[in-house]
């Protein structure tokens, strides 16, 4: 599996994590602001063309149906495999996949709409039509209509993600600065409803994600649930149907 594309931490989880640490953080600054995501690697080349008398050998790691000659949905299917893969991976999910594989690959799409989405646009924000996976600029506007739909929305998503990093970075500074003990960043919560589901119990021992009251969980929530309808729309997509689960725990 190729590099994934996985965001670090700013300086909300990282304090939470190691207080003493965070002091000397290099990722994320009291802007908000995180160093550069280490450049992906390149496509792969394309196939040869076989010649008239033989068949075409179809890739076991894409259906059929998908165009292997179009590297933008290339890049985007490989860049999606690999943060789900990592997703299937992580101690939460393993465990999963055996007792409810259906549920680990919605998890595994949800966490990749949350952690490739934070990676493919600068965080300028002033070309909103450009996405890049591999080292690809993708236009929007150029890609087939379902995933021109999908992938749009997964770009706003991860433009909302990072403010809600930032947010959580700045309260986070704030509260050092007051003495007081920080709360669990809403960028947190939303991994933590996309792992585990309505209802986990938070590090305070609360129940998270069962109320709009309960802990300042109606952020939290709400962008939770558009990450899962999004998830839903891509996996109609062939690319992402649940029978790629097998290819990407193998």
């Amino acid at each position: 599996m190729i590099g994934s594309s996985q965001v670090s931490p700013g300086y909300a989880e990282a304090f939470q994590a190691n207080p003493v640490a965070a002091r000397s953080y290099n990722g994320a600054g009291p802007s908000g602001s995180r160093p550069r995501t280490p450049s992906p690697p390149t496509l792969p080349p394309l196939k040869e063309v076989p010649r008239p008398s033989e068949k075409p050998v179809i890739s076991p790691r894409a259906p059929a149906v998908d165009d292997e000659e179009n590297l933008d949905l290339v890049a985007i299917r490989e860049t999606m495999y690999s943060s789900m893969s990592d997703a299937l991976a992580s101690q939460v999910l393993r465990p999963v996949i055996d007792k409810d594989a259906k549920r680990a690959y919605y998890s595994a799409v949800c966490l990749a709409i949350l952690n490739v989405g934070m990676t493919v646009q600068p965080e300028s924000n002033d070309t909103p039509n450009l996405i890049s996976m591999m080292e690809r600029e993708i236009r929007l506007s150029d890609l087939p209509g379902p995933y021109k739909t999908c992938f749009t929305q997964l770009a706003a998503i991860g433009r909302e993600a990072r403010k809600l990093r930032e947010d959580d970075d700045e309260r986070a500074i704030a509260y050092v600065a007051r003495g007081k003990p920080l709360p669990e960043p809403r960028i947190g919560r939303v991994q933590k409803l996309l792992e585990r589901g309505v209802g986990y119990v938070g590090p305070d021992g609360r129940i998270r994600g069962t109320s709009n009251s309960s802990g300042g969980t109606g952020r939290s929530r709400e962008f939770t649930s558009k990450i899962t309808a999004l998830a839903l729309e891509i996996m109609k997509l062939s690319a992402f149907r649940e029978d790629m689960l097998p290819m990407l725990v193998a």
